[in-house]
């Protein structure tokens, strides 16, 4: 039976050792404080290793600035004296990071096998020591910050000559926690002060305080010079000194480039068109309003192919058992592109129909659709870039661009130097705001049936606003240094400015300005539904023929329901029934014309990003390649890998 349970201890254990969660047990230290000023520590850190992050050993990051008790910034040296692990002396190196002396402990060619480590650090340190009018104090962070979490923490200091211990006090929790309610700590009449702290999550820290007589440790004398004053006012008030360099000149050059550059020019008369301007294609008038691409305008250009005899739409039942009455489009070719035609019409008939004179717009793919896709969308931006960048003023947007690059830097800097409690209170803030103005814009955009321009900008502006009002609102006071508060100070004056110029610096040039009035003129006779408000211009009378003539032109206005309306409505004083209105370009369903625009629309726009939506796979298709024909992706399996 023994053996039995030996074997069953032996097989089990290999798997538990594996499955070993790699974290720091425990993290003590010694403090040995010495009348010098100067203190001995001895670290011993217990690990477990699994090869995830400790691979070949540990590293220790002591940092080599500290703030004395006037607030000054001053240098720290160490003197790393022995290093240990399992009780024997180990390798090690350091190296400067960033603020950080940082010790590499292990051997750079040899790789931890999985199990528990002891390691003990033993260095040296002086200007550690705070001296204050009534008392001295030692104040000192235990363990550091990890991406691990710690089991344990604790520590043990003493005074030279048994001094006397006049306060003490222990902290846990992430950089800036107040939080005294987790640890232990007790002192003894001979100078010696001990804290303990169990269960530390990642980037949390034990920090201590011990306060005693002064006299004990010999105060240094410090000799305070031009350039060390200066070096400690940057420390405390160097961004509110950058914010002015920088912000006072730069809202100088954005108020000056603005007036000279980005002031808008004054808008041209707005009157009803009867025709398109300039004899513009339904696509380039779409395009040129909403100055944006957008897919939906390829359904325009085949309606106007089909209205203008080039092709023929058929409506397909879609066969399947989850069809729920979903329709297909069956494209005839009738006859060949012409030269005088628009060239993103042109590349509809030429690439959708290479193959042949009928291409069905469905649930299936289509690489010849997704090939006038892409040709479509870049010969319409091509064909009117000049037209959209107009105004735009690229030049002026250089030196903002350079200026938040290095202001950023220098928030990342100071941004260092403020509680971590500060940054989490502004995005409890910030987040969601952002997130709810974007779902408000987007509804409001979606009621009016048109994009909202510069939505982010707009939602991260009132985001970035209100969460500086959340941290100056709900932070504790110690927190809100003076770095703190020109760094949630600075962030939406220079963030907000910068999107706010990046709009006002456009300027469109008085051709687009002009194009774009006698776009809105079209929109206006299209869209307004009472003829009287019409008749002082003498509008022409809706017939059929000039109800498709600017069918795609509604469409590309997005006022296709109350173009249809406004034909209906003329329909009905000469027809008794409005669903005898039949297109000779559209074999389908009969329905009433303000149905039947919009549904036509809709449903041709769908088909036609379906039928251009390649099919995916996680894996390769398994085909044979062994004679010929093969491809990289083409076998079994697939997916990815990662590592080092």
């Amino acid at each position: 039976m023994r053996s039995l349970v030996l074997i069953l201890l032996l097989a089990i254990f290999p798997v538990v050792l594996l499955s070993q969660e790699e974290r720091i047990y425990t993290h003590h230290s010694d403090i040995v404080v010495d009348t010098t000023g100067i203190i001995r520590v001895s670290e011993k850190i217990r690990i477990y290793a699994s090869g995830d992050l400790f691979k070949r050993g540990i590293t220790r990051a002591l940092p080599i600035t500290r703030k004395d008790a006037d607030g000054n910034r001053i240098r720290i040296d160490y003197t790393i004296l022995e290093v240990y692990k399992n009780g024997e002396k180990e390798s090690y190196f350091t190296e400067r990071e960033g603020g950080d002396l940082v010790i590499y402990v292990g051997n750079r060619n040899k790789i931890l096998t999985h199990g528990y480590y002891d390691y003990e650090i033993i260095y040296e340190s002086a200007g550690q020591i705070g001296f204050f009018d009534d008392y001295d104090e030692l104040g000192w962070n235990v363990n550091g910050e990890s991406d691990r979490p710690v089991d344990q923490v604790s520590c043990e200091v003493r005074l030279p000559n048994n001094a006397q211990i006049v306060s003490h006090r222990c902290y846990t929790g992430i950089f800036g926690s107040t939080n005294d309610s987790d640890c232990t700590s007790e002192s003894e009449s001979n100078g010696v002060f001990r804290a303990s702290a169990l269960s530390l999550q990642s980037n949390e820290m034990m920090t201590i305080y011990v306060g005693f007589e002064k006299g004990i440790v010999n105060e240094p004398v410090v000799k305070e010079t031009a350039m060390s004053r200066l070096l400690s006012w940057l420390d405390k008030m160097g961004l509110w000194f950058m914010n002015v360099i920088f912000i006072v000149p730069l809202y100088l050059y954005y108020i000056t480039t603005w007036r000279k550059h980005g002031k808008d020019l004054p808008q041209p008369v707005v009157i009803p068109q009867f025709t398109p301007p300039n004899d513009m294609s339904p696509a380039s008038v779409g395009m040129i309003h909403d100055e944006a691409f957008d897919f939906s305008l390829i359904s325009t250009s085949i309606i106007n192919l089909a209205v203008k005899g080039f092709l023929r739409i058929d409506e397909v039942e879609r066969k399947g058992f989850f069809s729920f009455g979903a329709k297909d489009y069956n494209l005839v070719k009738l006859k060949d592109a012409e030269n005088n035609m628009p060239s993103e019409e042109a590349i509809v008939l030429n690439e959708l129909f290479a193959e042949s004179n009928e291409v069905l717009l469905g649930g299936k793919y289509n690489s010849n659709v997704q090939a006038m896709m892409l040709s479509y969308q870049k010969d319409l931006l091509l064909q009117h870039k000049d037209t959209l960048s107009e105004g735009r003023n690229h030049k002026f947007k250089i030196i903002p661009w350079l200026v938040l690059i290095l202001y950023l830097v220098l928030l990342f800097y100071y941004g260092g130097k403020v509680s971590m409690e500060l940054f989490f209170t502004f995005a409890l803030f910030s987040i969601p705001m952002y997130v709810i103005v974007t779902l408000i814009l987007a509804v409001i955009g979606a009621f009016r049936k048109k994009k909202q321009k510069k939505l982010n900008s707009i939602s991260l502006s009132v985001a970035l606003i209100v969460g500086a009002i959340g941290v100056f609102s709900y932070s504790p006071s110690h927190l809100l240094t003076t770095t703190a508060i020109a760094v949630f100070i600075g962030i939406p004056f220079v963030l907000i400015s910068h999107m706010l110029y990046l709009y006002l610096i456009v300027r469109p040039g008085k051709d687009k300005l002009q194009l774009q009035a006698d776009i809105e003129g079209l929109k206006m006779y299209i869209s307004l539904a009472e003829e009287k408000q019409m008749q002082y211009f003498n509008p022409p009378k809706v017939t059929p023929e000039v109800f498709e003539k600017l069918l795609s032109y509604a469409i590309a206005l997005k006022t296709e329901k109350v173009w249809g309306d406004k034909f209906e409505n003329t329909l009905l004083q000469s027809m008794q029934s409005v669903d005898s209105y039949a297109p000779v370009w559209f074999y389908g369903t009969a329905m009433r014309p303000r149905s039947f625009t919009n549904n036509l629309q809709q449903s041709l726009t769908s088909n036609i990003l379906q039928s251009a939506t390649s099919p995916k796979s996680s894996g390769g298709n398994w085909s044979s390649g062994s004679f010929g024909g093969g491809s990289v992706g083409g076998g079994g399996g697939g997916g990815s890998t990662g590592g080092w």
